[in-house]
């Protein structure tokens, strides 16, 4: 395979009028959007069926009963949604999705904000087991990855019309490529996840502490935008709203107990004074502490 991706590397040096790079407008001055077909013969490893460009469109909505190829797609930009089966995905910038053969398969785009795709469909006996090796069979959704670079290089490569064998062989190494990001964006996403249930933990564990989010990165060594991303993408809040929750919630479930004093609920979660806790409980829950407690005893 070596040989034949060198050939490619030295047809795409030797091209005047191919620029490889990650750069859209490349992509956007070089190839046009129509559907491309290249048959491969039984030797090459891989069937490049069609690829291209999909342009966004508000109405663009494409349904299969039953798929014969692999279908490999990244969201260039805006946002849709995905069925397969009996499994739905909604699909952002970045995203990639793959399809499989024999699948029901239904996707479109959003109305208010399409998407744009490069996509490509093809064949190939070792796919399964490249697949299976890399332990990603089976999953459709691989968020956060990006792709450009890899499309960009398969389309330019047959824009310079090198010959069907080489062609093949280097588009086998570059959708193996992108398999493999595919995986790495899987572990990023279980990285992501360990690191955001480890900010939850700290937080718990000091609830009634003023602890800091410089101080969880700190102690976790990252960097604060980091962290924050990573916990709001895993429970939909920064870390910050998730702390003011957590002390909020122990305030109430203190209120309960009438022998307690608000003061000294104040004291113990850490508020400056009453006052300060007071005015944090009605800007969460829409009341004051004492309004709270005595519509709780009430009851």
């Amino acid at each position: 395979m070596k040989k034949y991706t060198k050939r490619i590397i030295d047809y795409l040096k030797q091209s005047q009028e191919i620029k490889v790079s990650g750069i859209e407008g490349e992509v956007a001055k070089h190839f046009n959007p129509d559907v491309r077909s290249f048959r491969s013969t039984d030797e090459e490893p891989v069937v490049i069926e069609c690829f291209g460009i999909t342009n966004p469109n508000p109405n663009y909505k494409v349904e299969r009963e039953k798929s014969h190829n692999y279908v490999l797609e990244y969201v260039v930009s805006g946002t849709g949604h995905i069925e397969i089966e009996d499994e739905k995905f909604d699909v952002k910038a970045n995203d990639v999705y793959l399809l499989y053969p024999n699948t029901k398969q239904r996707y479109y785009s959003d109305s208010n904000d399409p998407f744009k795709k490069y996509w490509v469909n093809f064949q190939g006996d070792d796919i399964d087991k490249i697949l299976e090796s890399l332990k990603i069979k089976g999953i459709h959704h691989f968020p956060n990855c990006n792709l450009t670079g890899f499309f960009i290089q398969l389309f330019s490569a047959k824009e310079i019309n090198c010959p069907s064998i080489e062609f093949s062989y280097f588009t086998y190494s570059k959708i193996i490529s992108m398999l493999i990001e595919m995986k790495k964006s899987l572990n990023n996403k279980k990285q992501d996840s360990s690191l955001a249930n480890q900010i939850k933990a700290l937080i718990d564990s000091n609830a009634t502490e003023s602890i800091k989010i410089n101080d969880i990165c700190n102690e976790l060594g990252i960097s604060k935008t980091y962290a924050i991303n990573c916990f709001k993408d895993k429970y939909g809040v920064t870390p910050n709203q998730y702390r003011i929750n957590q002390k909020m919630n122990i305030a109430r479930d203190l209120l309960i107990n009438k022998d307690v004093s608000i003061k000294n609920i104040a004291l113990s979660l850490n508020f400056i004074d009453q006052y300060h806790f007071s005015n944090s409980f009605k800007k969460h829950f829409g009341m004051y502490p004492s309004e709270y407690r005595k519509i709780y005893l009430n009851k």
